[in-house]
């Protein structure tokens, strides 16, 4: 009984290994749908709220909208840890994968003033 425990519990690290991509497949997909229903209810909690900043106001009307503030804040801390919980397995979103053009650098000229040129100057910084 002892040497079939210990033959399975020796097993198991080469089963571990085996199989990560899958794990990592199916926790990749859990996370998407938990992604998709906190994004769904992050909008929900946004629309109350702004309706809540639109209607009238009274104490009770703003104790409401600092809770679903709050909650809304909360569910965007959910939807950024899953983002990262996401990246970590090796999801890349749509967005980072979507490469934004870059502006032409600013072009010098010898009409350029001084606040012209620490402008362009600013810009050269930003870019590097």
């Amino acid at each position: 009984m002892a040497a079939v425990v210990l033959g399975a519990w020796l097993m198991l690290p080469s089963l571990a290994t085996a199989q990560p991509e899958r794990t990592n497949a199916t926790a990749i997909q859990r996370s998407l749908a938990d992604l998709q229903r906190l994004r769904a209810d992050l909008a929900r909690a946004n629309a109350e709220v702004a309706e809540l900043k639109r209607s009238d106001r009274s104490v009770r009307a703003d104790y409401r909208l600092r809770d679903r503030m709050a909650d809304a804040e909360a569910l965007a801390k959910k939807v950024t840890e899953t983002e990262s919980k996401l990246r970590v397995l090796g999801w890349v979103s749509a967005d980072a994968s979507t490469i934004r053009p870059h502006a032409p650098p600013p072009q010098v000229s010898s009409q350029d003033g001084s606040v012209e040129l620490e402008a362009k100057a600013g810009l050269f910084a930003d870019q590097a």
